[in-house]
């Protein structure tokens, strides 16, 4: 039954199926776009030693983000007819049309149409999720393991070697950035693995997130 539900759930109520997918070029562009920023950034630290090129960075990823943001609005309110009237896109309204939908099915296409039904698949989503935990520490894990050492050498350089702080400073900056890129491609490879193949535990902690909206509505109208 949870493959079912999370077959479901990925095919019809998903935040890609129902929004990205309709913007996938623009979603896509901002992946490439970040990238280059990210590798125009090292190479111009690199040649120029300015670090405010970061603070250019920055507010060009800020800006990508903006237009994602307002171009998943249009989606969801021409699409759905949703109200998209908080700052970032979604909002309870469209928690709400998940919700309904996903009562629809489960209502229509495996009988659950009764409170304690609803709890007793919530308590079966829950023991799921407790057996796909995540090991929270793999990421901060992979950038101690990588940043001791450019410290080490960073002091190094400063203290031992004819370098000034500056040329110090500027090759711990730069290596800096690349321990954070390669974190970055790992935490992506870690997301891909956990979420993008085997969808379980983002995808039930989001079929919960909707069961527990379901069960507090029919408290509401019990009570």
């Amino acid at each position: 039954m949870i493959s079912k539900i999370l077959y479901f759930y990925r095919k019809e109520l998903g935040n890609y199926k129902l929004v990205f997918s309709k913007i996938k070029y623009w979603w896509f562009s901002f992946i490439l776009f970040s990238l280059v920023e990210w590798v125009g950034f090292m190479y111009l630290l690199e040649y120029t030693g300015n670090i405010m090129y970061l603070f250019i960075v920055f507010i060009l990823y800020i800006f990508q983000i903006l237009i994602i943001n307002n171009k998943a609005k249009a989606i969801v309110k021409k699409n759905f007819n949703i109200p998209q009237d908080e700052f970032m896109w979604g909002g309870s309204s469209y928690n709400k049309f998940k919700e309904d939908r996903f009562k629809v099915y489960l209502v229509n296409e495996l009988s659950i149409n009764k409170l304690d039904k609803f709890k007793q698949l919530h308590e079966i989503i829950n023991k799921e999720i407790d057996k796909t935990k995540l090991n929270i520490f793999f990421i901060p894990g992979v950038f101690i393991t990588l940043f001791l050492p450019l410290w080490n050498q960073y002091i190094t350089l400063i203290f031992k070697s004819s370098a000034t702080l500056v040329e110090a400073s500027k090759y711990f900056v730069t290596a800096l950035f690349v321990i954070i890129m390669v974190t970055l491609v790992v935490s992506v490879g870690r997301m891909l693995n956990n979420d993008l193949i085997s969808f379980r535990r983002s995808k039930l902690k989001e079929i919960e997130t909707l069961l527990e909206g379901i069960i507090l509505e029919h408290n509401d109208c019990n009570s």
